[in-house]
């Protein structure tokens, strides 16, 4: 088992709480791994009580696919939840030293803290980016003065900045921004690589250049000294022991603790290892329809047999013949089935319950996540593959690989070619699908990141992705603009026009496009959809709101813009390009809007052929119901 999200090293440093295969387990060093929690909800970033004798962790079990926190007692295995907040997410909660209050992120990147006792929460921050708070815990002081830290992106031009330390007062909401380092050293992102608060809080631990490093700080969390680095190798997600001298901390996948002072470094062994979910068996699925993912009209009245991992035998209905053996039988007369896949920008993590299972739930066989964290994908993945969670197939790019300045949190900073070799072994380790050059990722690391393919280099920062098992490599764009900030980069005029030398790269420079221009807007034209079953149980709470808003508002339709971001992509599809539609989910509705992208295309382009997906019989190509 590699990449595990948030160990968390207890108190005693004798055990290590951590999440794999969608569930809680704990492990007392030098043993095997128990299993805590045995279910298809997500349990998500685990923390220790002081005394040891409870984790406290993010869940959506409660069966409304919004995580909250909760706490699991070791010694009974009873599980209570402790917080029920209307219309919020608890993403990486982060408790009080008292135990009795929690600091988390909302899904609008607000810093919150929650009072368990009352129920309430207050507004510590806005603007506080997709982070992990970490608390100091208090000394013989007031903890009145107990600060928050988290990283924090200071931009000073459009969409630039760096990973910085922010604290932020609990008391007052006053907060302030530090250097860890002398720019451009800084915090690697602003999920998997800190800062953590010691428990004395006289450091913080984290990590800058893709290596383990501490940060001496005063009891406000202000930097008093330069940072010491203690491992040469790659690490991510530290942890602190109980005795603010033990570190736990990820490499490359593997468990590791370290000294303080940089002595004392250990391998931690985990024997935990699982097998793929294999089905018993074949079943024939009669469907009212099937489509392939390729063709823009759906087979009608297709009957295909399922048989372990693939689909087989895809045929016009006909009654079983002599012979022809089979376990189960599904009829599906007035529904069509997907056999094909799509490509999405997607997320995971705590919310992946509902967020997994609603892609397939609409027809999504396979998605594509091109942009997260490092590990997260990894236990989505190792939980959908166990059979543990219900959803697509995942493929996944992992983090964006930024340069010096970036904005995104999940961007890791390649500061140089040696940071590169450290982040690459570790893209390695995890077995990542594909490589994501983003926007100011140098030409020569962009080589560097593509070191199974071609090495020269050749195409300046963008965003970009790149396959690691092809050769040459296949790159992939997921925008014709947005986020591009070197001039001659951009794939399209600010009029929105593209010219043939874009065409050209699409059609014969081997680059593939994901097109993600939504189209939740059309939803005032089919509002019949929020009445789906798939959207009124699975819809994460996060989009139902703008999209109820959506179906009631028939005008809102972007007519114009509607034309110019259809041209582009067919465009490219009429000079035999390879175009596909995405969500760019979390900013569109997962699946939902990739129907919605469907019908835009659809509507803008009724003489353009060879579209991937969307044609007049959207409501036929995909299934209506679960």
């Amino acid at each position: 088992m590699l990449g595990l999200p948030s160990p968390a090293l207890s108190p005693d440093g004798k055990m290590i709480a951590f999440v794999a295969l969608n569930d809680l387990w704990v492990m007392r060093i030098g043993r095997k791994p128990v299993r805590l929690t045995h279910d298809t909800f997500v349990d998500w970033d685990p923390k220790w009580s002081r005394d040891g004798k409870r984790i406290y962790f993010a869940s959506d079990r409660h069966g409304n696919g919004s995580p909250q926190l909760y706490s699991i007692d070791l010694a009974t295995g009873e599980i209570t939840q402790l917080s029920n907040i209307p219309d919020q997410d608890v993403v990486t909660p982060a408790l009080a030293p008292d135990e009795k209050s929690f600091a988390y992120i909302t899904a609008d990147q607000e810093l919150m803290v929650y009072d368990i006792a009352t129920g309430q929460s207050r507004k510590l921050a806005d603007q506080a980016g997709a982070v992990r708070p970490s608390v100091r815990r208090p000394g013989l002081r007031t903890a009145r003065r107990l600060r928050w830290p988290t990283s924090s992106g200071q931009t000073t031009r459009f969409r630039e900045g760096y990973h910085m330390l922010r604290t932020v007062d609990v008391a007052t909401g006053a907060s302030s921004l530090y250097n860890v380092a002398t720019p451009p050293d800084q915090i690697q992102d602003r999920n998997e690589a800190g800062p953590v608060w010691s428990p004395d809080g006289k450091w913080m631990a984290f990590i800058m250049n893709a290596t383990l490093h501490i940060l001496p700080v005063d009891p406000n969390g202000v930097p008093t000294d330069l940072p010491v680095q203690l491992t040469d190798h790659a690490a991510d997600m530290p942890s602190w022991g109980g005795d603010s001298r033990t570190i736990l901390y990820v490499s490359n996948g593997k468990l590791k603790t370290i000294q303080v002072d940089g002595t004392g470094r250990r391998n931690v062994p985990l024997d935990l290892t699982w097998k793929q979910a294999v089905p018993k068996g074949s079943t024939i699925i009669h469907a009212g329809g099937l489509w392939d993912g390729i063709n823009p009209n759906p087979l009608r009245k297709r009957g295909y047999r399922n048989h372990r991992q693939s689909d087989q035998r895809v045929r016009p209905h006909q009654q079983p013949g002599k012979g022809d053996r089979f376990d189960r039988r599904l009829e599906s007369h007035g529904n069509a089935g997907p056999v094909g896949s799509s490509r999405s920008s997607a997320t995971e993590g705590c919310d992946g319950t509902l967020l997994m299972a609603i892609w397939l739930s609409y027809g999504i066989t396979s998605v594509t996540s091109v942009g997260n964290v490092p590990t997260t994908p990894y236990f989505s993945r190792g939980a959908l593959e166990a059979k543990n969670m219900a959803g697509p197939r995942l493929f996944s790019a992992g983090p964006t690989y930024e340069g010096a300045r970036v904005f995104y949190s999940q961007n890791r900073v390649l500061k140089d070619e040696h940071v590169a070799d450290l982040e690459m072994g570790k893209a390695e380790a995890l077995n990542l699908d594909y490589l994501k050059a983003y926007v100011r990722t140098s030409i020569r690391g962009d080589g560097q990141d593509r070191r199974d393919g071609p090495s020269d280099g050749s195409f300046p920062a963008a965003p970009i992705s790149y396959r690691r098992d092809s050769k040459p490599a296949s790159p992939e764009r997921p925008h014709l603009s947005a986020t591009q900030r070197m001039g001659y980069s951009w794939g399209q005029s600010a009029g929105g026009f593209i010219y043939q030398d874009v065409v050209e790269i699409y059609t014969k420079g081997g680059f593939d496009l994901t097109s993600t221009h939504g189209g939740d807007a059309l939803l005032g034209d089919d509002p019949g959809m929020v009445e789906d079953p798939r959207f009124q149980l699975l819809m994460p709470k996060a989009y139902v709101e703008g999209l109820l808003d959506d179906a009631q508002s028939p005008h809102r339709r972007p007519t114009g813009g509607l034309s110019s971001s259809v041209e582009r992509p067919a465009r490219i599809l009429r000079a035999g390009g390879l175009v596909a539609v995405g969500t760019d989910t979390p900013l569109n509705a997962p699946a939902f809007s990739l129907h919605m992208g469907a019908a835009r295309l659809r509507v803008g382009r009724k003489q353009s052929r060879g579209a991937a997906v969307g044609d007049d019989q959207r409501r036929q190509v995909y299934p209506r119901g679960p």
